[in-house]
């Protein structure tokens, strides 16, 4: 070989060098823009928190170069994992279930691993007051005050109110009709008593149900079932109620579902009915199903529910009589007259 001939491949060799380095030193235009980098190998100054989601939006395998095929951190050594705590495109920790919102799993992760993962600059914020466009503030009116644990101080951080969703914890279920009667709204702790804000068995993902003592019936402590029906509850006549999430009642027809014959003065219930001529209507006329034929059900709203922490009707039972029966209110409870085209004449009641 001449030596021309070696020097020739000697200067290929060094030319390919330089080139092979070249191309591993310095960013393609394309390259940066994939992954946000600047040009000393940086990422842009709004990278975090937003940008950063964006680009890895469009294309994730980008941030693999410099952070690993699992993203744990490779050559770069940041992983991904340090904010994403339930992977690489999942913020939260799986178990939180879909997507990114408030999840009862929450309190139980901050419980066994503390908030140190959520006091990040760029998620909740090191004093967790939030970041914008990241996570929200979890030290606010509405959601928690500071200590430790941090402690809840709104009920509709994660509730409606009453609840109005249709999972957990924001399970419509019969919230709404029951929020509705009057003298019961908003009353959580009519049903949920000592499993409310603040306490150990709130966010232990069971539905603490206890109810106050003024709602037990007579035949005992109210309570409620695993298959999700109440017994032993005043409002309800001490009777099984239907299932929470999928019963329903027709408070103009079904009274009976709560409301059941008695005898005076040993009623088996507060809201038995006895007096008079129920005896008679009721059990020899069998109209145990029919009470609309006497009670008008537009007025028993008025007075039906209207204080349901009580053992007592709102109002006085004469007056949601059915017009047409022109009923006469007696000197003593219970009696009366009744002048109704059913029967003819003036019948005692």
């Amino acid at each position: 070989m001449s030596q021309i001939t070696k020097f020739t491949n000697m200067g290929l060799l060094l030319l390919a060098g330089l080139l092979f380095m070249a191309g591993c030193g310095s960013s393609t235009p394309n390259s940066k823009a994939s992954s946000g980098a600047n040009t000393e190998g940086q990422h842009a100054a709004n990278w975090l928190p937003a940008g950063h989601m964006v680009a890895a939006q469009e294309d994730q395998s980008a941030c693999t170069e410099c952070h690993g095929s699992n993203y744990d951190g490779g050559i770069s050594g940041v992983s991904c994992t340090t904010c994403h705590l339930g992977g690489a495109m999942s913020i939260h920790p799986t178990s939180w279930g879909a997507g990114i919102g408030i999840d009862l799993n929450h309190a139980a992760y901050a419980a066994s691993n503390g908030t140190g993962a959520c006091a990040n600059a760029f998620c909740h914020g090191t004093d967790l007051g939030g970041v914008v466009g990241s996570g929200p503030a979890c030290v606010s009116a509405a959601c928690h005050q500071k200590g430790s644990p941090l402690i809840y101080t709104g009920c509709t951080s994660c509730h409606g109110n009453p609840p109005d969703g249709s999972s957990p914890p924001n399970r419509n279920g019969s919230h709404a009709v029951h929020n509705a009667f009057s003298g019961g709204a908003n009353v959580c702790d009519t049903c949920h008593s000592g499993a409310g804000t603040n306490t150990v068995n709130h966010n232990n993902g069971v539905v603490d149900v206890a109810f106050l003592s003024v709602f037990n019936a007579k035949s005992g402590t109210a309570v409620y079932n695993g298959d999700g029906t109440c017994t032993k509850v005043s409002c309800h006549g001490g009777q099984q109620t239907l299932a929470w999430l999928t019963g329903t009642i027709d408070v103009n027809t079904q009274c009976t579902s709560c409301h059941v014959y008695g005898t005076a003065p040993a009623t088996p219930e507060y809201n038995s009915y006895y007096s008079g001529q129920h005896d008679y209507h009721v059990n020899t006329r069998q109209w145990q199903s029919e009470c609309w034929r006497c009670h008008d059900t537009t007025k028993l709203a008025d007075v039906h529910f209207v204080s349901l922490n009580t053992t007592t009707l709102g109002g006085q039972a004469y007056l949601t009589l059915q017009s047409y029966l022109t009923y006469t209110k007696g000197a003593v409870t219970g009696t009366g007259t009744c002048n109704a085209i059913c029967h003819p004449g003036v019948r005692n009641w």
